[in-house]
């Protein structure tokens, strides 16, 4: 048998109360249960679904005839900030010490021959690596039969030895801690104790490690053989101490709400020994609260379907709840869905399985009847789907360089455009570099609002936009264009008139656009020519290409301008001189005579 422990921490507000809870309330009909009525009626809540046998009670004999001083009880904290609202609490000192304020740094009750217990000093001893003995212990075990494959029960450890009054003292001898010992079909015997069975009082994740004020403490200091994530867990406990005393209970420390899961065989009996002591003395107190109904041995449909505990789908998927068949033998199932109107559960037609498909937000309840015992109930779930995002199309990015931005850019001026009209509460918005990243949800940008272009003149971002959870997310892409146009250097060319009319005809793009480009993308800007600067910055009255330039000449005047925006450009100037092509003037004829025959020579 495999077994299952499971750590939920139960988040609650901080803020002060002034309200304690209540300990064995004499007006509170529980405080008149005896042990095993408290286990049933409390713990477990009277569903039906199962009971306990009590085989053992172990408490302050004092409190035998003393409600005042008894060990154990029932607690009420309607109207606190304690993570339970009721339960049972069970003590190394007296339960109605548990109450607020905590106004005192040591409760230390005791009572007379109040005798340690030899399984919990055997796994204290264990976890310390030395030895001593433990004092005022109170002992609840108890048989069950479950029926269905799963136990669970939520508990507390509150400790007066917390805020670094003895977790570390005298080498280690005051370490109080608890165990819950199960034993029975399939259950190891790995505890290291006369009992037998396993701990499940253990911190989930660690190899056993039993939860005690050496596992769980304040991250403010260590004992000495304290590892982080091995066998000191400080992520796990809260301060009832100095500006963190809530006033709640009495206790300087307590841990976060456990949960303690093990999978067992429906129809077989067990023993469960919940036992908590003092270590080394009598002082320095310790309890473990348990939560009303939270110990469950019948119908469990599991922890609820949230966002925030990351365990649901998204809008438009299936999501199965349901329970394996009680007893072992098949049961009746129906199932309910709450009327949010009516605030009553109506029946679902046809769901008389015991699994459901849900496709809808809302509050589930299963009712079962065994088939292989008396056992007769219901249990809850709500089941919350994730919002499934819509990527609206974002805007293409542009920035023309001024010589100062350098390619830098905010990639979330898009985040509002990708959420559109959905509440932008429920969404976060993520920016890739590539398509694959966005998919997997790896490399995101870590800068966003201060992005470098990567790859001028043009980079493809990619965007996920995802609900809060991350369960659920669509997928878009935008471009970033960066201009930086910069007229080249541009040459003065002459030409000739050849035909003696005044001008010519000049191709000025096929003449120029070489030199003004200068190896700059033709696809990402326009130029254009024009007769002045003011219109060349304008980008008004734009030569044609073929353009007649007038002798003796003209000066022309560049315009780069980049093609996303009109705004984005630069100027430049050449001149073109005509020179007039010369005239051939033909010569006069003369006719001489050679005075001297054959000379060569007239005159």
């Amino acid at each position: 048998m495999k077994k299952l422990l499971l750590l939920l921490t139960i988040f609650f507000s901080y803020a002060v109360f002034s309200q304690s809870i209540v300990v064995n309330d004499p007006a509170a009909p529980e405080t008149a249960y005896d042990a095993e009525e408290l286990l049933n009626e409390v713990l477990i809540g009277g569903g039906g679904c199962g009971e306990v046998n009590l085989t053992f009670l172990q408490e302050n004999p004092d409190g035998v005839a003393n409600i005042n001083e008894r060990s154990w009880g029932y607690f009420d904290a309607t109207g606190t900030g304690f993570p339970f609202e009721s339960g049972i609490l069970l003590a190394t000192g007296f339960g109605v010490s548990a109450q607020g304020p905590n106004d005192t740094s040591s409760i230390s009750d005791t009572g007379t021959g109040w005798n340690g217990d030899p399984d919990l000093q055997a796994i204290l001893n264990a976890q310390s690596g030395n030895v001593f003995n433990t004092n005022n212990a109170t002992v609840f075990q108890f048989t069950f039969e479950p029926d269905v494959e799963e136990l669970s029960f939520n508990f507390i450890f509150a400790s007066d030895e917390y805020e670094n009054d003895q977790e570390c003292a005298s080498s280690g001898q005051f370490r109080d801690g608890f165990a819950f010992l199960l034993r029975g079909m399939g259950i190891p015997n790995d505890s290291g104790t006369g009992f037998g069975g396993t701990n499940i009082a253990a911190v989930p994740g660690s190899a056993g490690v039993p939860v005690s004020t050496l596992s769980i403490h304040a991250d403010t200091f260590v004992c000495g053989p304290e590892v982080t994530g091995t066998n000191f867990f400080p992520d796990l406990y809260i301060s009832n101490n100095g500006a963190n005393n809530q006033n709640e209970i009495q206790y300087d420390g307590y841990t976060q709400g456990l949960v303690a899961m093990y999978n067992l065989i429906p129809g077989e009996l067990y023993e469960l020994k919940m036992v908590i002591a003092d270590r080394g003395d009598s002082g320095f107190d310790s309890a473990v609260f348990f939560e009303e109904g939270s110990f469950n041995l019948g119908v469990n449909l599991g922890p609820d379907v949230t966002i925030a505990d990351n365990n649901t789908e998204c809008e438009g998927e299936i999501i199965t709840i349901g329970l394996d068949g009680i007893g072992g033998t098949p049961g009746t199932y129906q199932w309910y869905v709450l009327n949010e109107g009516t605030g009553m559960f109506d029946i679902i037609p046809g769901e008389t399985n015991n699994s459901l498909d849900v496709t809808v937000t809302g509050t589930y309840q299963i009712e079962v009847t065994s088939g292989g015992s008396a056992c007769a109930g219901t249990d809850e779930i709500f089941v919350e789907f994730a919002p499934q995002p819509t990527a609206n199309e974002p805007d293409d990015l542009f920035q023309c360089d001024d010589g100062t931005l350098m390619g830098v850019f905010d990639l979330t001026v898009n985040d509002a455009v990708v959420i559109g009209a959905q509440d932008p509460a429920d969404f976060v918005v993520k920016y890739y570099e590539s398509l694959l990243d966005s998919q997997g949800d790896i490399n995101e940008i870590a800068t966003p609002a201060a992005f470098p272009i990567a790859t001028t003149p043009t980079q493809t971002i990619y965007v996920r936009i995802e609900n809060n959870g991350g369960q659920c997310s669509a997928l878009t892409e935008f471009d970033l264009n960066y201009a930086q146009p910069i007229v080249g250097t541009l040459t003065d060319t002459t030409l000739c008139d050849d035909d003696s009319d005044g001008s010519v005809d000049v191709n000025l793009p096929a003449l120029k656009d070489a030199e003004v480009l200068n190896g700059q993308d033709p696809l990402l800007y326009t130029v254009s020519y024009h007769n002045t600067l003011p219109e060349a910055t304008m980008g008004t009255n734009p030569l044609a290409s073929n353009y007649s330039v007038t002798a003796p000449g003209e000066t022309i005047f560049v315009r780069l301008e980049s093609s996303f925006d009109s705004t984005c450009f630069d100027v430049g100037n050449f001149s073109i001189t005509i020179f007039t092509a010369p005239v051939a003037t033909t010569p006069t004829k003369y006719n001489l005579c050679d005075d001297l025959p054959n000379d060569g020579f007239a005159t």
